[in-house]
């Protein structure tokens, strides 16, 4: 009779689990539906969990006081793009206007809490890196950081304010890389490679390669084994971290970054 039990009491305690995940996802996709106009490359605003282990592993990696990268990510959650400013219904179509900074917590903090001058991000998507970066300048009175950004798709870069330490380049990373001269800023930089192209990641690393060009830090979404990210840090003598930034509704898939700073 024991026996009997067990055999029906484990598939249907197997199907109990497996309609509690459906239901959770379905109501996580709802609540995404209804909340999120973005249909790729999406933000995640992030949790208190989340946010402690974001701050924990910076202060590892990089040794940026826990206070000062705290009070970065308290700043972060006071800024939110003000929708009134940005009137362009064709660029703003699938703009979240929220304060859902996630990856971005990382150059942002690594510019304000260390010495490097310089953030290359190639692929700024909506442009949410330039505008928290701006405002803590703004705030801050800083003079001696610059934010130098570079993006081909023309309809990108709404968040974008004007202002002389946000420099932007409407075209091809691989363009802009041969054009560009003073290589000394690249390796006095912390560069965001987020094109989602492989073949411009690619070039990224294979330039930097090529130049003997070093950036101080190196930030990626392209963490696989064989990726030209991983090939580049590792070759190069970078110390690499990993971060995991999670969707608080569990709908989204994890967004796995890889960071690596010279040894």
């Amino acid at each position: 009779m024991k026996n009997f039990i067990i055999l029906f009491l484990v598939p249907v305690k197997r199907i109990i689990f497996f309609i509690t995940k459906i239901i959770t996802h379905f109501y996580g996709g709802l609540f995404w539906l209804l909340n999120s106009k973005e249909h790729t490359n999406f933000s995640l605003k992030l949790d208190a969990e989340n946010l402690k282990a974001t701050l924990q592993n910076l202060h590892n990696f990089t040794n940026i006081d826990e206070s000062l990268i705290e009070s970065f990510i308290s700043f972060s959650r006071s800024i939110k793009p003000d929708k009134k400013t940005y009137k362009n219904i064709f660029r703003t179509i699938d703009l979240d206007f929220k304060s859902k900074w996630d990856y971005r917590l990382i150059p942002f903090s690594i510019l304000f809490g260390t010495d490097v001058n310089n953030v290359f991000e190639f692929g700024f998507d909506q442009g949410r890196l330039p505008l928290l970066i701006s405002k803590y300048i703004e705030s801050h009175n800083i003079e001696n950081k610059r934010y130098i950004g570079v993006d081909f798709n023309t309809r990108k870069g709404i968040l974008i304010p004007e202002s002389k330490y946000i420099e932007i380049h409407p075209k091809r990373v691989e363009d802009f890389l041969l054009d560009y001269k003073s290589l000394e800023a690249l390796n006095n930089s912390i560069l965001v490679a987020s094109t989602h192209e492989e073949k411009s990641e690619k070039f990224i690393f294979d330039y930097l390669d090529k130049n003997n060009i070093g950036p101080k830090f190196i930030i990626s979404d392209e963490v696989s084994k064989d990726s030209p990210y991983i090939n580049f840090v590792s070759k190069n003598n970078y110390k690499n971290t990993t971060f995991i930034f999670l969707d608080n509704k569990n709908f989204l898939e994890p967004l796995i970054i890889g960071l690596s700073r010279k040894a």
